[in-house]
């Protein structure tokens, strides 16, 4: 879902940094070692850290942005 929010508020640089850190920076080195080090549940393990990892730092992303969002409606209502 935050591949979608951070466009839609004109900001899709955080969506593709989401996007290409998961494939590039986490999917394909621990895809590359785990099943070496633990066999075929290293596959399954490393999916699994790679998705808590990105839903924990997508959950952090979009809470700030939700801030600055508000602080920016409130600035806004406060000028008018």
């Amino acid at each position: 879902m935050a591949m979608t929010f951070f466009p839609s508020i004109n900001k899709g640089k955080p969506a593709a940094i989401i996007g290409i850190a998961r494939q590039l920076v986490l999917y394909i080195p621990v895809m590359l070692i785990l099943p070496k080090m633990m066999g075929v549940s290293g596959i399954y393990f490393g999916s699994l850290a790679i998705d808590a990892i990105i839903v924990l730092w997508t959950v952090v992303m979009v809470r700030k942005e939700f801030t600055r969002l508000r602080t920016k409606d409130n600035a806004n209502l406060t000028l008018n």
